[in-house]
């Protein structure tokens, strides 16, 4: 499981950065700005991250807190 806090901008197919939509059609292969439908970007500045599989993880979870990553 991960869990992600962090602050986001919304933008739709005409308001999103160019390069931000080029890399991610780059990236997936796949560019929604030439969908017929509508579809949101959205930019996460995460702030914190936790990641765990079990139990046995939990104490270990905090990969970054106040938006810096962790030592392990």
């Amino acid at each position: 499981m991960v869990l992600v806090d962090g602050d986001v901008e919304t933008y739709d197919a005409g308001q999103v950065p160019a390069a931000a939509a080029e890399a991610f059609a780059d990236r997936t292969g796949w560019d929604p700005r030439r969908e017929s439908a509508t579809y949101a970007f959205f930019r996460v500045r995460p702030r914190a991250v936790q990641a765990w599989h079990g139990v046995h993880e939990l104490p270990g979870r905090h990969v970054m807190r106040d938006g810096v990553w962790t030592s392990p």
